[in-house]
């Protein structure tokens, strides 16, 4: 049965919290709360996000970041409350616990050598402490046993770009640049947010998007109830569906449809923005916590049996296919895709730039330079980096060990 995995997704989804976070050099700024009375993490205590000021010819440009970290979520209401309870005291529930400086990391990364493309641009890291993906809103908080939760991403994320546009110029007409991006929830934010940021900024200043790990698949439609619907359906039913981005669905009030109305693919093919796609075909998330795959150790299928093997390698299958919904039915929106078993590739450090994720393997494009190349380019001469050569033959990625990725970065 699928919810004897729920302990073992319990310690999945609190790993994701593991993350040690160094001091540097990006501030952390906290809300007004008079200015914005509605904003708040899980567990009441004020949102915010970290800033660096960029320089050089960067000084003009600006890249956001949404980060990522798992839901409160699981096969009903209850269980879904129960993962929350570990939130409020770790940074993903609590503004408590966030120092008061960031090292920049990954995309963010401050060092030209590493970073040659958005070094010394303006960055901002927006923290998740909603545990709703950046955008659930109640009015009341919800409560479990002694626990109180108050989901407010919608106001905490509206509030944060409000906040850059009144008093750091992400509006300004000499805005020339603005990158939107997240990783894992943080991607799936994406999808939610672009338009919307894109409406704040001057008409003139460019605007891009891209979604890091956040297409999650429903691999398993043939089942009409699987464990993912019943995720879905039940973090729904935490939140005010009448502010469920984006706005406006059909379906939302139907109790056994609403679902589909969050359902990345459907999302993310509503976004009229510039949007770039980088998914692993082989999401190490999806897999395991939405599919029960169990098997997979160092990035690697070999410990799986062949039937598991064969599984998921259908489940590369349908992630392609769905890629190819979005690309396909937008004509601004492109992917990179590489056949390794991995979940985020522009949150860390270690894996960064590294060369270990390339397509074609050793000699091709790695999710940063594919996407500033496809930023600049003509529409013309935008293109997919879709791996053509299925698990294990991206010989680089094909089983790489925790412990050269680095533990704290595996499942960012």
């Amino acid at each position: 049965m699928i919810y004897s995995r729920l302990p073992l997704i319990l310690l999945f989804l609190l790993s994701l919290f593991i993350v040690q976070i160094s001091a540097g050099n990006m501030d952390l700024y906290l809300l007004n709360q008079l200015k914005y009375p509605d904003q708040m993490c899980l567990d009441g205590s004020t949102s915010g996000f970290y800033l660096q000021q960029g320089y050089g010819d960067g000084k003009n440009k600006w890249i956001i970041f949404f980060e990522g970290g798992g839901a409160c979520f699981g096969p009903d209401k209850k269980t879904s409350l129960q993962t929350c309870v570990p939130r409020l005291y770790m940074g993903q529930g609590s503004s408590k616990y966030w120092s008061n400086e960031k090292e920049p990391r990954g995309i963010l990364q401050d060092n030209k050598e590493t970073n040659p493309q958005f070094y010394n641009w303006n960055k901002v890291f927006i923290p998740y402490c909603d545990g709703m993906v950046h955008q659930g809103y109640t009015k009341k908080p919800a409560r479990y046993l002694t626990w109180t939760f108050r989901f407010r991403g919608l106001y905490n994320t509206q509030a944060v770009f409000q906040e850059l546009v009144d008093n750091y110029g992400l509006s300004d007409s000499s805005v020339t640049d603005v990158l939107l991006g997240g990783s894992s929830a943080g991607g799936y934010a994406v999808f939610t947010y672009a338009d919307y940021v894109h409406s704040l900024l001057n008409q003139n200043t460019k605007f891009w998007a891209f979604a890091d790990s956040g297409l999650f698949i429903n691999f398993h439609e043939e089942v009409q109830d699987n464990f993912m619907v019943k995720c879905f359906k039940s973090m729904l039913e935490l939140i005010d569906k009448e502010y469920v981005l984006p706005l406006g669905c059909d379906l939302i009030n139907n109790d056994d449809e609403n679902w589909k109305c969050v359902l990345p693919v459907n999302v993310a093919k509503q976004v009229k923005s510039d949007l770039f796609i980088i998914e692993s075909q082989y999401d190490l998330f999806n897999l395991i916590v939405f599919d029960g795959v169990l098997c997979i150790k160092h990035a690697s299928l070999q410990y799986c049996d062949n039937d598991v093997q064969k599984m998921v390698q259908e489940f590369r299958l349908s992630m392609i296919s769905n890629i190819n919904e979005v690309v396909y039915n937008k004509h601004n929106a492109n992917a990179w895709s590489i056949s390794c078993v991995k979940h985020g590739f522009t949150a860390g450090n270690s894996y960064y730039n590294s060369g270990i994720y390339r397509i074609p393997q050793h000699v091709g494009y790695s999710p940063q330079e594919a996407l500033y190349e496809w930023m600049y380019a003509s529409d013309s001469q935008r293109q997919n980096y879709i791996d053509q050569r299925q698990w294990p033959f991206n010989a680089p990625c094909n089983g790489v060990t925790d412990e050269a990725l680095g533990v704290d970065e595996v499942y960012q």
